[in-house]
């Protein structure tokens, strides 16, 4: 969907839009490059690892022929809409005045989960669903109950539900009820973009008198770090840890979280430690093993969530070239998120090699 621009972006993207640019103190800069032939009003590209580890994001400017242009930062997301799936019926039969209907769904990975049961029938339906989720054949859940319909004006084809990859799912029907499983759709468990990095400089500590183990994991690139994934070599543990941060102002160890990892036998990992906020700094995990042997880590990987830019695309545009690096520039004042549309078609751009 393309937008018109109008005449309120002079006002909306504020004085500093008119004023020019300077480049004076930015200490990097990279070329934007387009991967589409798309011509829209709006571009798109992702921060990668060069940029966020030399810019202070509210230091980033993009800048073409001379004049400052509008952006906004936002996350970025692994899936937008629904992905649709078949279903494999196993059994259909008529039972009294009922219809039992079981499924099995198909294989998954382990980050996505099903979450909704679509049905199809005739111009005009409705119809009460009962329903049960099991694992297998046998150790089936208890029953919910939801109601299907399609009118002239309005519809509601599917039910909700939470299941995992290859559940069997058993439906009761009216015995008149016209009606039949289309599919299913899934979503990941966590929908956020992340990158995961294996940390091949971690730094193991076993310190006897606190008898705790401490893990140090350096990020001289400042990544934003939002969760660590551990493997040990022991199974069927519980430890309890906290996690610091190192504070480059203070030069201190600053306390940021605590919580508990347990693994049962024969499960080594990795075990995910989630953080409420990203880390940009140096951390330092402290496991306590008090009575028992000190854990033995084998691997350890960073995840950070992914950003991207979106940006409106100067209308007599050569080039587009991205500075960044001066930790004393303020944030811009851009006004771009409030007008811009989510249904916008948007430009994908690609980053070149940033130098100074």
């Amino acid at each position: 969907m393309k937008l018109t621009r109008i005449f309120i972006i002079a006002v909306v993207f504020s004085q500093a839009y008119a004023a020019g640019f300077r480049k004076e103190g930015f200490h990097f800069k990279k070329e934007l490059l387009q991967a589409g032939r798309e011509q829209n009003n709006y571009g798109l590209f992702e921060i990668d690892a060069e940029l966020n580890q030399n810019s202070f994001r509210d230091d980033i400017r993009l800048v073409s022929n001379g004049k400052l242009v509008p952006y906004f930062i936002r996350k970025k997301y692994r899936q937008k809409s629904e992905e649709m799936v078949k279903v494999r019926v196993i059994f259909n039969r008529k039972k009294n005045k009922t219809r039992v209907v079981a499924i099995q769904l198909p294989s998954l990975e382990n980050d996505k989960v099903f979450n909704r049961l679509y049905f199809s029938g005739l111009y005009r339906f409705e119809s009460r669903v009962q329903f049960q989720i099991a694992p297998n054949n046998a150790d089936w859940g208890r029953f919910h109950e939801a109601t299907i319909y399609r009118y002239a004006n309005s519809q509601k084809t599917s039910i909700s539900l939470q299941a995992k990859s290859n559940n069997m799912v058993r439906l009761v029907f009216p015995v008149d009820a016209n009606i039949t499983i289309s599919g299913a759709s899934y979503r990941f468990l966590d929908n956020r973009a992340l990158h995961k990095r294996v940390v091949k400089d971690y730094e193991v500590y076993d310190n006897r008198v606190t008898k705790t183990t401490e893990l140090l994991i350096k990020n001289p690139a400042r990544l934003p770090v939002i969760a660590l994934d551990v493997t040990f070599k022991e199974t069927g543990f519980r430890r309890k840890f906290r996690v610091k941060y190192f504070n480059s102002q203070s030069k201190r160890w600053m306390y940021f979280m605590q919580g508990a990892i347990s693994a049962d036998k024969g499960d080594s990992g990795p075990h995910s430690i989630e953080f409420s906020r990203a880390s940009g700094e140096d951390l330092k995990v402290i496991f306590s093993y008090a009575d028992n042997e000190p854990l033995h880590i084998t691997s350890v990987e960073a995840a950070s969530e992914k950003y991207e830019i979106v940006f409106s695309i100067p209308e007599k545009s050569e080039k587009i070239s991205l500075y960044y690096g001066n930790k004393y520039i303020e944030k811009p004042g851009f006004d771009i998120e409030q007008v811009f549309d989510e249904r916008s078609d948007l430009t994908r751009f690609d980053t070149g090699p940033g130098w100074r």
